[in-house]
């Protein structure tokens, strides 16, 4: 920081030192990125990656110091400016829902389990609830329960559809005969 180059205000120092956190913070764009964090990255540390969904596009310095924070134990990554693709991946279907903090179980596969942070948006206070995940039985536990609500989701999208495509199998076999 250059005190002779301008003013020293209390703005300007904090601009400064935002501009020069470091950004641990892996920037999710397609589904294969993803797809290669949840098999790589997730599976390191205590097993788990927090994964900020928003709609802005710049990286919020919270996030970035919650990296730092929980370097080698949970990675960070976030899906910027309502990367409509991403977001539902990840089960979230209107950008309305925004931001979302998810913790993303580690694993291989096409298959996404991920534990929806509901408190505030505080970094003391996401911080605790990352640090559940730090004892195995207990990420056991949550990434298991996610699991299982996301096949009976799956499950219940994939009846839904059947029963759409029967009706429309039947409507059409009426306007046959």
């Amino acid at each position: 920081f250059d005190a002779s180059a301008g003013a020293r205000s209390a703005k300007a120092v904090r601009d400064f030192a935002l501009e020069h956190v470091p950004n641990a913070v892996h920037n999710l764009r397609r589904r294969e990125q993803a797809a290669a964090l949840h098999a790589q990255e997730c599976t390191r540390g205590w097993g788990v990656c927090l994964v900020l969904l928003t709609a802005k596009f710049e990286t919020s310095p919270m996030i970035k110091a919650l990296a730092h924070r929980y370097k080698g134990k949970v990675d960070h990554a976030e899906v910027r400016g309502s990367n409509a693709a991403l977001n539902k991946y990840y089960g979230v279907h209107d950008s309305a829902e925004l931001p979302q903090i998810l913790a993303v179980c580690g694993g291989a596969g096409d298959v996404v389990a991920s534990v929806r942070y509901d408190g505030e948006h505080r970094a003391d206070a996401i911080g605790e609830w990352l640090r559940s995940f730090e004892k195995p039985s207990e990420r056991r536990r949550a990434c298991e329960a996610a699991a299982r609500e996301g096949q009976q989701r799956r499950r219940g999208s994939v009846d839904a559809a059947r029963a759409l495509l029967e009706e429309v199998a039947g409507a059409d076999d009426k306007q046959l005969r």
